[in-house]
């Protein structure tokens, strides 16, 4: 956009575009900064400590949709969400491993990576009873 108005082009939308643009980014920024001085404040430990908690959660949210149900009957889509937020945590964690030696992060870290996989492949499952129900009925 900036581009086409240095070349030249003045047409309305594409100057109110540029604005909108530079406002956003302008408010991204700032979040940005706000993040990074709160990251800054708080420590390694207690980071970890939230992954954990925060796996901890997607743990519980598993057991109550998932727990004793059919598979063709379950959300796979839901399942989907608990895997990705999951595989984030474990990312956040093996990096945090990198920075700083931690058992408690090493712990959670190994019981993350176990769930994950156990989730991973129960998502698998769904999808072939799901395939499985779709083709038989």
């Amino acid at each position: 956009m900036t581009a086409l108005r240095d070349g030249g082009l003045t047409v309305e939308f594409n100057t109110k575009n540029i604005s909108i643009v530079e406002d956003r980014l302008s408010v991204y920024e700032n979040e940005l900064s706000e993040i990074r001085k709160l990251r800054q404040a708080t420590s390694m430990t207690d980071i970890m400590g939230e992954l954990g908690g925060a796996a901890n959660k997607l743990f519980d949210d598993y057991r109550a949709s998932f727990a004793d149900k059919p598979r063709s009957q379950v959300d796979d889509q839901k399942l989907a969400g608990i895997c990705d937020k999951l595989g984030e945590i474990r990312r956040q964690m093996v990096e945090m491993s990198w920075a700083e030696d931690n058992d408690m992060n090493n712990r959670n870290l190994d019981i993350v990576t176990e769930q994950l996989t156990m989730f991973e492949g129960e998502y698998e499952a769904v999808l072939r009873a799901r395939s499985t129900t779709t083709t038989s009925g």
